[in-house]
């Protein structure tokens, strides 16, 4: 549960957090793109209005005690147990006859998210960084290794693929995307997400580099990746997870390794996948959705415990778009006849953005 807006009040007193968030107002204007769920138009409107949980909203912190939610700005999110989670998935394998297939892409941040999704299709979870109760066995873990897994309870593909850093054409990156585009089997989410490692790097490099160069040469490498999500987000939605909240308190010193990870660095990062969206040609449509929420619910969480990678609740909320937009499809009949239901039965209905 989380408790209040205090945090809150600790963000604001942090300029660099003041920026951050500065930031995202200005993002927030940014052009997101039209992307259709299967290219099929009868899904536009749902579908279209599903990408609301990927852009502005807030956290709505109940004064009755109840669990706080992610509120998209102009509709509502529906948050789905386990099992809700297992029956989506399961409808989606019998209308598409395929199993979802859901991909994470990127350093220990995406990392998480991979393990976010496993646990909320089976309860298992593997992510001690966020929950050191977990119980994991390394033996079968192995967090820096790709690995994708079926889990035929929920009938869905989850797989991780680690990279740490964008290249210029010929790096781990760019031949895994490349694999992507060949392969009969694509995947109907993908998500992407790099950048701390090249601000360790970049800090860490003798002599220093500044961040302002190695972020340039980071947006460079993104523009030569943009052909290839060009080509594959005719079959899959894609998604950039920018670079998140830290809470710099919890790092370490000046001189440290971990000194590059400051909140300024990340807007700089971030600051250079927009500017690189922007250069596409106005008929251009972007090949991938830029995940504003995913920075905004780290800002207004900032429940790290580490202070560099996502706390629980903030992975919480996160999972849960996704699983919302993956759920977007089935929208129609089954949705009507809920909702003609709660009518019935006096229940009001919510909007939520993804039916």
């Amino acid at each position: 549960m989380v408790h209040c807006l205090s945090p809150l009040r600790r963000f604001h007193q942090s300029s660099s957090t003041a920026r951050l968030a500065g930031g995202l107002a200005t993002v927030s204007a940014f052009l997101l793109t039209v992307h259709v769920y299967n290219g099929q138009e009868s899904k536009k409107d749902i579908s279209l209005n599903c990408l609301k949980v990927f852009q502005a909203g807030s956290l709505d912190v109940k004064s009755s005690g109840a669990a706080a939610v992610w509120r998209p700005n102009g509709c509502s999110m529906r948050y789905r147990s386990i099992n809700e989670s297992v029956e989506c998935m399961m409808e989606l394998t019998d209308k598409n006859l395929n199993a979802p297939y859901i991909v994470f892409a990127g350093d220990s941040r995406p990392r998480q998210l991979r393990d976010g999704m496993v646990l909320a299709l089976t309860g298992q979870d593997y992510d001690r960084i966020a929950n050191p109760r977990a119980v994991v066995n390394e033996a079968v873990y192995k967090k820096h290794e790709a690995h994708v897994e079926y889990y035929r309870t929920a009938r869905a593909h989850v797989r991780f693929e680690w990279i740490t850093n964008l290249d210029n054409g010929t790096g781990a990156m760019t031949q895994f995307l490349q694999k992507i585009i060949t392969s009969d089997f694509k995947p109907n989410l993908l998500v992407l997400g790099v950048g701390v490692h090249r601000i360790r790097e970049c800090h860490r490099a003798k002599p220093q580099l500044s961040q302002q160069y190695c972020a340039q040469e980071y947006k460079e490498q993104f523009l030569k990746m943009l052909p290839l999500l060009q080509e594959i987000a005719n079959s899959t939605l894609i998604l950039w997870t920018p670079q998140t909240y830290v809470n710099e308190n919890l790092l370490g010193p000046p001189g440290d390794v971990d000194a590059g990870f400051t909140n300024e660095n990340m807007i700089l990062y971030n600051r250079m996948i927009t500017e690189a969206l922007l250069t596409l040609p106005g008929s251009s449509r972007s090949p991938l959705t830029y995940w504003h929420s995913a920075l905004q619910a780290s800002i207004e969480l900032n429940d790290g415990l580490d202070g560099l990678h996502l706390g629980f609740q903030t992975k919480h909320h996160l999972i849960q778009m996704l699983i919302n937009w993956m759920c977007s499809s089935l929208g129609g009949e089954r949705e009507i006849l809920k909702r003609y239901r709660n009518l019935m039965s006096g229940t009001l209905s919510e909007n939520y953005c993804c039916e």
